[in-house]
């Protein structure tokens, strides 16, 4: 359409504009969601090689790990401590002697619910797998999901 000289868009070509812009926002938005989810997964994982850090050094002032807690050792039960919380972070029982399994579980009505646990013990071994509840830690599972 054209007023004097002055050009327009027509109405098709607007709705064609518009109709693309919600096929890539259709499909980058879900791309969107699950990079934040992997971020907040990474960002606890980090927290809680904090937490092994300060186990270790309260062995060492110790010489065990008997008596260590969350609270005592991170400041908090969730990660993160301030801000929003994604997980609920526990000892499986009570750190023994010589041993101890560090859980980090998704909080219900957060955007890490079902994303699975994130597991790691004194032997640094490593357990997260997509929709996991419960950790499977061994010589071979890691943090990556193989």
């Amino acid at each position: 359409m054209k007023i004097g000289n002055v050009k327009g868009l027509t109405l098709i070509e607007l709705l064609i504009v518009l109709v693309i812009i919600s096929i890539i926002s259709a499909i980058a938005y879900p791309a969107y969601q699950n990079n934040k989810v992997k971020v907040q997964r990474n960002d606890a994982k980090a927290e809680m090689l904090y937490i092994v850090q300060r186990m270790q050094a309260y062995k060492s002032t110790n010489g065990t790990y008997l008596g260590a807690t969350i609270n005592q050792l991170y400041g908090a039960g969730t990660i993160p401590k301030n801000g929003t919380a994604f997980y609920n972070v526990v000892f499986d029982g009570a750190p023994t002697l010589s041993r101890w399994t560090l859980i980090a579980r998704p909080i219900n009505g957060t955007p890490q619910q079902g994303d699975g646990v994130l597991c790691i013990n004194e032997l640094n071994q490593k357990f997260w797998a997509k929709g996991a509840t419960n950790c499977n830690l061994s010589n071979v599972s890691d943090w990556d999901g193989k």
